[in-house]
């Protein structure tokens, strides 16, 4: 979501429309702007969070025949993605 900002707001740049560089940062405040925006944004905070919870509960507790080790150490890739994301 927050690419698809960026690329709006590139896109309004381009054409003369948007006065400023287009990045996560100024995204971030597009969104932040509008009408429930800090909210969205706390709820996308929040659900990042739950994400990487989860994965990293499945890296760590997930066992049995069926879990590879490559698997939970994808999962925990993916936790610390999510936590730095979040």
């Amino acid at each position: 979501m927050v690419y698809v900002l960026i690329g709006v707001l590139a896109v309004r740049i381009a054409l003369g429309s948007g006065g400023g560089t287009a990045d996560r940062q100024g995204a971030l405040a597009q969104v932040a702007a509008q009408p429930l925006g800090k909210t969205m944004l706390w709820a996308l905070v929040v659900g990042f969070g739950c994400m990487a919870l989860w994965r990293g509960s499945r890296a760590i507790l997930a066992r049995g025949p069926r879990r590879k080790a490559a698997s939970r150490v994808l999962d925990g890739g993916r936790a610390l993605f999510y936590a730095f994301v979040c």
